[in-house]
């Protein structure tokens, strides 16, 4: 890209060779080298020497110069072959920013405005490492991508009916509760001395919900991306014996993210009620998985347990009804 004139710094650098990206450290002093800084599809890093008035410590997380709404440069640049330059056509809502992140590291003085010389300078670069480096045309998409239903063998199926223990089963094939009104029930059996664990849960620690035994009482807890937590439980350990226990919440929207009101029943009984003021719009995890009768990754409230948290009784069975989502005029049947 360009030499650095002599100019190291302290910092850990990226270099993009074909795709691959590795770290790279030099001499005993940790002192760097920079020659080509390409750390992501959406960014370009300057030079760090050389005269210029933009100074870059180079950081792939706080790139010199950021895409904010990822679309083309105003000006296909030299040395791009005829396809890349199809691929570069102008989308006049496209915005750069450019940032010295020597002096502001948090980004929040954009310099775009004031030194266009540079800003079109690290443009044209950015577009002939990006076509060097095979990532155009740019994709701003990865959230919508990252929600977007994937092919499942439950697509469209309301209810889902368990027995036992059922473990592991990946997301995509789980009954997703979000953005809906869902109902839970489950037909146990408690043994002596009183019943403990999980009955079903999806997600973990940083976000999810579970429904369980603990010290014999029912609990349902909601976790909201770890920033709030919505307990429901009973007062009354349940006796030695058969019972139902459910869980039903009345979304509150339409839209995504919507609270709604969640009732915790025990054989027919309330038990608890709790308002929920939102709800996880798009995913709970990407790591965790679907659990029946224990919780094989991460507890979504560790204060109440850990896992494997595997239910002491025996679960008869366990439906989940899904509602379909709810449009202008309320929840269509299930």
């Amino acid at each position: 890209m360009a030499e650095n004139c002599g100019v190291a710094l302290r910092r850990v650098g990226i270099e993009c060779d074909h795709g691959a990206t590795r770290v790279t450290f030099e001499d005993r002093d940790h002192r760097l080298r920079t020659d080509a800084q390409f750390p992501t599809n959406e960014a370009i890093l300057g030079e760090p020497g050389c005269g210029c008035e933009v100074h870059e410590n180079i950081r792939p997380e706080a790139p010199l110069v950021e895409v904010v709404d990822p679309q083309l440069l105003a000006e296909p640049a030299s040395g791009l072959d005829r396809e890349q330059r199809d691929r570069t056509t102008i989308r006049p809502a496209y915005k750069w920013e450019l940032y010295n992140l020597t002096e502001d590291f948090s980004q929040n003085n954009d310099l775009a405005s004031k030194m266009p010389d540079k800003l079109k300078e690290l443009q044209q670069l950015f577009l002939q490492e990006a076509g060097k480096y095979s990532v155009l045309p740019l994709d701003s998409t990865t959230n919508q991508r990252m929600v977007t239903p994937r092919p499942s063998a439950t697509a469209g199926q309301t209810v889902f009916t368990y027995s036992g223990v059922f473990a592991g089963i990946p997301l995509g094939n789980a009954p997703s509760i979000l953005n809906r009104s869902f109902t839970i029930t489950a037909e146990v059996e408690v043994p002596q001395g009183g019943g403990n664990g999980m009955l079903v849960t999806e997600g973990g620690l940083f976000g999810g919900y579970g429904l369980y035994v603990l010290k014999g009482k029912p609990v349902f807890s909601y976790n909201m991306l770890s920033l709030q937590q919505v307990r429901l439980a009973g007062k009354q350990a349940l006796t030695p014996g058969k019972h139902t226990i459910v869980f039903d919440f009345k979304y509150d929207g339409p839209g995504v993210g919507k609270g709604g009101t969640g009732v915790l029943k025990a054989d027919g009984k309330t038990i608890d009620t709790q308002k929920f003021a939102n709800t996880v719009p798009f995913l709970f995890t990407f790591d965790e998985t679907f659990d029946v009768g224990l919780d094989t990754r991460t507890p979504v409230n560790d204060k109440d347990y850990q896992v494997p948290f595997r239910f002491t009784g025996k679960i008869t069975e366990l439906t989940l009804w899904r509602w379909r989502r709810q449009g202008r005029h309320g929840h269509t049947p299930r």
